[in-house]
């Protein structure tokens, strides 16, 4: 069974050295979605974590991040994540998604985009779902940001990514 209270006190070298960080724990998660799970960014700066495993819901460390940013509105571990680990913000896992799937349409993007600008914010935005059981397939993220998102946020694209709108696909 996972001590959930246990993993979110790790705090030292000593505490992490208990745990083996390149083998899974239980159901595919890995350390790293355990610490992700209970927001200790701490533990997670004390080692390099294999961040672009899966687990058995195909989620890597950028698609657990986000999927508790959904629930948390806590930015801390992506502003990590992409800080620390940004070889891999645009990863796709098994399923064809990238992390902004799990995040959602949401004007905290316009914080990500700003504070990260270096990042190749395009190539996600545009990458084509591609899942016969997704009612969002054939279509980009960015389509979903025009389709739900705010002025504000649409605006800033707008204003601030090179891409050819001719790619995007005319429904939501």
């Amino acid at each position: 069974m996972i001590d959930f209270n246990k993993i979110s006190k790790i705090k030292t070298k000593k505490d992490i050295k208990k745990y083996k960080i390149d083998e899974p724990i239980f159901l595919s998660n890995y350390l790293f979605h355990y610490l992700i799970m209970t927001n200790n960014i701490e533990a997670m700066k004390l080692t390099k974590h294999p961040i672009y495993k899966e687990n058995n819901e195909g989620l890597q460390g950028f698609h657990l991040a986000a999927k508790i940013y959904n629930e948390t509105k806590s930015l801390d571990m992506i502003k990590y994540l992409l800080k620390e680990y940004p070889e891999y913000f645009a990863n796709i896992n098994y399923f064809n998604e990238h992390f902004l799937l799990h995040f959602g349409v949401d004007d905290n993007l316009l914080k990500l985009f700003t504070e990260f600008k270096k990042l190749d914010w395009e190539y996600i935005l545009m990458h084509k779902i591609e899942s016969d059981e997704d009612y969002s397939s054939g279509k980009t993220f960015l389509s979903h940001i025009f389709y739900e998102g705010s002025s504000k946020l649409i605006n800033y694209i707008l204003k601030n990514f090179k891409i050819d709108y001719t790619e995007l696909d005319n429904s939501p």
